[in-house]
Formats: C-alpha cells, structure tokens, sequence
C-alpha cells in the first residue's frame, strides 16, 4: 500500500510544483504577459518562491501520508480521517501560495504596463472539418458502450445465481467490510454508473471538440498546430481512461458471478486508478497547457500580444464573460479546459451534471 501511495503522491505533487512550467509563456499565474518577459528576473522569483514553498508542502505530505497508511486497517477511523483531510489541507496551503503569486504578478503587471507598449490582438480562427478530425469521434465510445451492454447482459441471465448477501466494500486486506442483501437496484447499480460514466466521457470530448481556440498573434501557424496536437491527445487519453473505469466496473461486476481473490479486487482498482493519475500527470508534462510544450517548427513570425482581457479571469482562475459566446476555453493556470460562468447556458449545462449525479447518488442510498 506504501508502494502505490509513493507513485500517486509523486507525480501529483510534482504537477502542483511545475505548474508554473504547464502554463503557456504567456501566462503567470492567472496574468496575461509578453512571452519575452517570462524570464525576467522579477518573474524567475515569483516561480522560484511558488516552487520552494509548494515543494515543502509536498514534502510534508508525502512523509504525512507514508507514515498515515502504515498498517492501517479499518478500525483506525482517526487515522483514515486524517488521510482523506491531509490531501485536501495541502491543495488549500497550494491554492494559498499560489494566490500570493497572482497579486504578486498583478502588481508587477501594472508597474510594467507591458501590455501599454505593445499592440494588441484578438485572433480567430475558422475551424475546417478537417482539422477537427484532430479530435476522436464520440462513436469511438461504443467500445466501452459494448462493455456496459454486456455488463447487463450479464446480469440479467444471472440474477438468480448472484450471492445472497452480495460484498460491497473491502478493506486494504481485501476482506470484505459491508454486506447488502441482493435486490435489482444493488445488483444493477454497477451497469447503470458505466452508462453514466461513458456520457460524462462523451460530454467532456464533445467540450474539447468545441472549446475556444486560443491562437497566438506572434506565432499563429504554430500555435494552430499545438492546438490540434493537443486536443487530440486529451481526446486519446479521454478515450482510454473510459475503456478502463468502464472495464472496472465490468470486473467489479464479474465478482459477484465468479470466485475472484479478494487481494485482486483490491489491486485492480488501485491499479488502473494509479494508471490513470500518472498518465493524466506524464501527458500534461509533455504537451503543457494548449500544446505550448510541444515541438512545431515555426514558419511564421506575427507582430504583437494577444488582447488583454485578464479583467474577466477572476483570481486567474474563473472567466467570466457575458459579451464572450464561447462556452468552453482553455484554464489560466494548468492544463486543461474550464467554463464560461459568463454564460447562462454553461449554468444549465453545469446544474445538468451536479444534477444527474446527485440523483444517482441519492438513487444508491435510497
């Protein structure tokens, strides 16, 4: 347990640390600036600070959690208490550093006037049908569809032969800790949670399709062209990551159907969780946020920055614009894709998803 803690700790505290290093040259901490300024030395300081006091905290974690989930078993509820409130308590010391650094970079911005100097940009670009093919098509998800099909195939011609009560929870031995008596809600509740869980999926592929593009005046071919990478390889990984959640909860599901060993049923989850975490963690390291980290050659030299518009990005982090029709862009800060709150439809679409999960949670304990 120690092992598999370590290689999920690891990568994710190494992706708070190099933050800084995901996000486009452009951006500092939630602040749009010159990609010449990004090694300044008043800016060098800034990251240097953010990764001195965010690696301590990493470092604090690591050694917390290592020493927590030594021969812990279920009976040490202060112990697991304090496992699932370390991680929280370290992204809320992050998210304090990391505020430090926006009004850091904020001030310095204003003492700057970098943007004053030069001239400003809003690029556009037409998307073709073609350059969309960057992105998989949701019929791809038809694989795990199958799976989910087959899920409940399965159960309907082996209801009678599920155990009578069926396991629901382990504990880290793989013995198992809370028994349900059988009932068509328990025993279909795996199935219905991949359906779920492959529209999410599709959903979040349908998001990248359609995010904003954010193309870069100065570089405009090669920016285009670390776009389309990008989105392309969120949408593999999308793709893959379904396949295996979707493959869980198959196997989950198998287990009440044949005799599995109670050491596997709690490897696998571990498994393909840590699986998905390093590999969400090792693509972010290799594209950065919109493909910036990327190779392309550049073929063309533009002039300018693009257009300031950091008074609608609150704390850098949360854009808010109702003159924008975008509903989709891309996050200031890390990588990956956020929403317009600007925009009463991403309210509807946000209420939709908060929604439907809800339910399905109050559906299970009913």
């Amino acid at each position: 347990m120690e092992f598999f803690m370590l290689i999920v700790l690891l990568p994710l505290c190494a992706s708070v640390i190099m933050m800084p290093y995901l996000t486009r040259k452009t951006i500092s901490f939630g602040i749009s600036i010159p990609e010449e300024a990004f090694q300044e030395e008043e800016i060098t300081g800034v990251r240097k600070r953010y990764i001195k006091w965010t690696g301590l905290t990493s470092i604090l974690l690591i050694l917390g959690m290592m020493l927590l989930v030594k021969d812990v078993t279920d009976a040490d509820t202060g112990r697991i208490i304090a496992l699932s409130m370390l991680p929280l308590l370290f992204f809320i010391v992050a998210f304090w550093v990391y505020l430090k650094a926006h009004h850091k970079m904020k001030a310095l911005k204003e003492s700057k006037a970098w943007h004053a100097q030069q001239r400003q940009y809003a690029t556009a670009h037409l998307t073709s049908a073609a350059e969309r093919k960057a992105v998989y098509s949701n019929a791809w998800f038809v694989i795990p569809a199958l799976v989910a099909m087959l899920s409940f195939v399965l159960t309907f011609l082996n209801y009678n032969q599920m155990p009578n009560p069926l396991p629901m929870k382990y504990d880290f031995a793989g013995n198992v800790t809370v028994w349900e008596e059988k009932t068509y809600k328990i025993v279909y509740l795996l199935p219905i949670i991949q359906v779920y869980m492959i529209a999410l999926f599709v959903f979040i592929n349908s998001m990248i399709d359609r995010a904003k593009q954010q193309i870069d005046p100065a570089h405009r071919k090669r920016s285009l062209k670390q776009q389309q990478s990008f989105r392309a390889y969120w949408s593999l990984f999308l793709l893959i990551t379904c396949v295996l959640i979707v493959g869980l909860f198959f196997f989950l599901q198998l287990t009440y159907l044949i005799e599995v060993p109670s050491t596997l049923i709690t490897i696998v989850p571990i498994g393909i969780s840590t699986v998905i975490i390093i590999g969400a963690i090792v693509l972010s390291l290799i594209t950065g946020q919109g493909g910036s980290r990327l190779r392309v050659p550049d073929s063309d030299q533009g002039i300018g920055v693009q257009r300031d518009d950091d008074r609608y990005w609150k704390l850098g982090l949360f854009y808010i614009n109702r003159h924008d029709p975008a509903l989709f862009l891309e996050k200031r800060m890390g990588v990956g894709w956020t929403v317009n709150l600007g925009r009463p439809t991403v309210w509807i679409v946000l209420a939709i998803i908060l929604g439907s999960s809800l339910a399905l949670s109050l559906w299970t304990m009913w």
